[in-house]
């Protein structure tokens, strides 16, 4: 299915066509106009469901496709280059009070294969390029696993938010949990917050020093854990508040903020340029 796929520039760099057409008309100019250095951007509208899921965890996959997950609508999507469109649904998981699975984030597998997780159904989902989706449950019940990402060891590494620990699956879909140290005396007195843990993962990603690094919003830390399982965690001067969603570690080890909305547009967006 193709749909929408709307490219535009910024203000100035449109100013600037619009005097190149006057010079070629009239001969002259004033001044030569100066593009903008901020890119191209570009929007890819994707089909909204009945209950209008908000899309999460946009991320690249094989054949140079993109791929991203649909937390209240229970799908998982694909868009190609050209800006196709094919989502796939995720069926037969149970969950207790409600009807969705959560699909929150996904990760490109060393196996060819995309990987997600499904907070509410409490499991890591695997889907191949042709949309076949198989799911692997987390041991520990109630997990609600939400953050993934592929690491240095061949294997996928996952947050369980509210089991204070963090996940490990192999290809072949084993999986191992290791327990958040509890913070102690270096741990917030109190925490803001309606979560119901203090030291639970959030987002994940890989660290230029062979671990993986993951964000613990409610206690306003960055954790390190190592490939076989060590944790630390660092503090980040500022202060819990409800309406921070997660904050991101890129491959070049900045710190990226976002936010989340139910309810918002379901559009992905793309940028290039510096």
């Amino acid at each position: 299915m193709n749909i929408a796929y709307v490219t535009g520039r910024t203000t100035r760099s449109a100013i600037a066509a619009a005097l190149a057409v006057g010079i070629a008309m009239t001969g002259f100019a004033t001044a030569p106009a100066q593009a903008d250095s901020l890119g191209d951007f570009s929007q890819v509208y994707v089909p909204k469901a009945r209950t209008n899921g908000p899309v999460y965890g946009v991320t690249a996959g094989p054949g140079g496709n993109m791929w991203y997950a649909r937390d209240t609508a229970n799908r998982i999507g694909r868009i190609t280059p050209s800006g196709a469109v094919r989502e796939f649904e995720f069926t037969g998981f149970t969950t207790t009070g409600t009807t969705y699975a959560g699909l929150m984030d996904m990760a490109a597998g060393p196996d060819g294969n995309m990987w997600f997780t499904a907070f509410y159904a409490n499991v890591i989902g695997r889907i191949t390029p042709s949309g076949v989706i198989t799911t692997y449950p987390i041991p520990t019940a109630n997990s609600n696993p939400f953050g993934i990402a592929a690491g240095p060891d061949g294997n996928l590494w996952f947050t369980e938010y509210f089991a204070n620990a963090i996940g490990r699956i192999t290809p072949d879909g084993v999986i191992t949990e290791f327990a958040i140290p509890d913070l102690g005396a270096t741990g917030p007195a109190t925490i803001a917050q309606s979560y119901d843990c203090i030291v639970c993962g959030y987002v994940i990603t890989a660290g230029p020093d062979g671990a993986m690094w993951f964000t613990m919003p409610a206690a306003s830390r960055i954790g390190r854990i190592s490939v076989d399982g060590a944790i630390t965690s660092f503090p980040v001067a500022t202060t819990p508040r409800q309406s921070s969603l997660s904050t991101r570690l890129a491959s070049e080890v900045s710190l990226w903020g976002s936010t989340g909305t139910y309810g918002s547009p379901s559009w992905t967006t793309t940028r290039s340029g510096a």
